[in-house]
């Protein structure tokens, strides 16, 4: 799916940014919705524990890799930033509101896996879930903003 947004034409888009920001969000969102449904879907009684703990692990690691992009890749402020062929469509000042608000949801998921880690309760796991996903939708949003194509 990221090699699809590699445009030749939209230089904020042919980086490392888009392809770390896609994988980074399978690897967020796909175990943290299996961990968040399997006592629901699945009746794996206390195996589930463990399943839910290499999938917080999974995502962790994913936050992390998410946190990492967003420094170093996001185009027009990241430490190895795209260079600006064009003005992109959202300044880079008006960018900072929603990268803060994108790190407070990654914040708060990773408060909720301490949270699992000392409760050992599987809703944390959904409230992670649930503050991944908004911090990927606004992240989704700041991957649209820096759209800015050259020539045609």
């Amino acid at each position: 799916m990221s090699k699809i947004y590699m445009l030749r034409t939209v230089p904020a888009w042919r980086g490392l940014y888009t392809p770390l920001s896609f994988f980074g969000s399978a690897l967020l969102l796909g175990p943290l919705s299996a961990a968040s449904s399997s006592n629901i879907i699945l009746d794996i009684g206390r195996k589930g524990r463990l399943f839910q703990d290499a999938a917080a692990l999974v995502a962790l690691s994913a936050i992390v890799l998410a946190i990492l992009t967003t420094f170093l890749f996001t185009p027009g402020i990241g430490f190895f930033r795209v260079k600006k062929a064009t003005l992109l469509e959202l300044p880079a000042v008006k960018i900072y509101p929603y990268l803060f608000g994108r790190l407070l949801c990654l914040s708060a998921a990773v408060f909720c896996f301490f949270l699992y880690h000392k409760s050992g309760s599987s809703r944390y796991i959904t409230l992670a879930f649930l503050t991944a996903g908004a911090a990927e939708i606004v992240g989704r949003y700041l991957f649209y903003a820096v759209y800015s194509r050259l020539g045609v």
